[in-house]
């Protein structure tokens, strides 16, 4: 398909992938022992799994292919992306939760999930990566070897017009939320399979991280109070992260995803050490006694 773009087009959603993006390079904190996190932030002493695990078969009414290609004009120049269905986004014990009115738990295993979400690479270029989504136009995340890209669509249409922002990370102003002992590096690139092969380093032993994702309720009413909406961004957000860490091969899994529908669990309150905090002591007194996983996650709007 041949896809018409716009790179000097800034929308919302845009800057969101952006701030995004920034936070899944650059680790604000590394959290103690707990592995808990705000936002997308990484903890550098991680559980991970020693075993694959089985993944969530999706529904097939959605009928998408296993493998896509897309041509586009991108700065004057031709690319060609080529896409291959991201099978490891979920583990087969995947649920969600949301609440209701009176504060009941709900949870259930979805079945009408669309899976339209792809990695891939432009073709001629060994330096690429893409990490996109389908559902709606195409949008995500795709990188050539001379710049970073984030693209979302102008419509519905995956063949129609699409707005495409560059990505430059040093004009990007950092912000520690509050957080101390906080380190960054500018010239952090997602590693690539052609630059592990380079560095001669000896091959890694497979890794797999069962993650639940907290969306908060000011999240949840930014997306219209959607449940789908809000999945189909959290789905985009652990596809981006799986390719980051898949030449590493450390495969990370959607086990759980709960919305907090009818209001915060805990106080969602500046400062975020404080959040951090009160999200470590719901995660060990709530979520690790209904959800077998790794890593949790709280996802905030704001």
């Amino acid at each position: 398909m041949t896809l018409t773009v716009y790179t000097w087009t800034m929308t919302r959603n845009l800057l969101l992938w952006r701030f995004l993006f920034f936070s899944i390079l650059n680790p604000v904190m590394t959290i103690k022992s707990a592995a808990v996190f705000l936002l997308i932030m990484e903890n550098k002493k991680i559980k991970m799994n020693d075993s694959k695990q089985n993944f969530l078969f999706f529904c097939p009414q959605y009928h998408r292919p296993d493998t896509l290609t897309y041509a586009m004009t991108v700065g004057g120049q031709d690319i060609e992306m080529q896409l291959e269905r991201n099978n490891e986004l979920l583990t087969k014990d995947y649920t969600e939760s949301y609440y209701q009115e009176d504060g009941t738990r709900v949870t259930t295993v979805p079945n009408d999930i669309d899976h339209c979400f792809y990695h891939g690479r432009i073709v001629n270029d060994s330096e690429s990566s893409v990490s996109i989504s389908t559902c709606d136009g195409l949008r995500g995340y795709f990188r050539t070897s001379a710049q970073r890209y984030l693209i979302e669509p102008l419509s519905s249409d995956d063949e129609g017009d699409h707005a495409v922002m560059t990505f430059n990370e040093k004009n990007f102003t950092p912000a520690v939320c509050g957080v101390t002992n906080t380190s960054w590096s500018d010239d952090y690139e997602p590693p690539t399979s052609s630059s592990r092969s380079r560095s001669g380093v000896t091959q890694l032993q497979q890794k797999y991280v069962e993650l639940v994702l907290v969306a908060d309720n000011r999240a949840y009413v930014k997306m219209n109070r959607d449940q789908k909406k809000m999945r189909q961004r959290i789905f985009e957000i652990v596809n981006f992260v799986n390719m980051v860490y898949k030449p590493l091969r450390t495969f990370i899994a959607l086990v759980g995803l709960e919305i907090w529908t009818n209001g915060d669990l805990i106080s969602v309150t500046p400062p975020a050490g404080a959040n951090l905090d009160a999200f470590m002591k719901w995660r060990n007194s709530e979520l690790v006694t209904r959800i077998k996983h790794d890593n949790a996650h709280l996802i905030r709007y704001g």
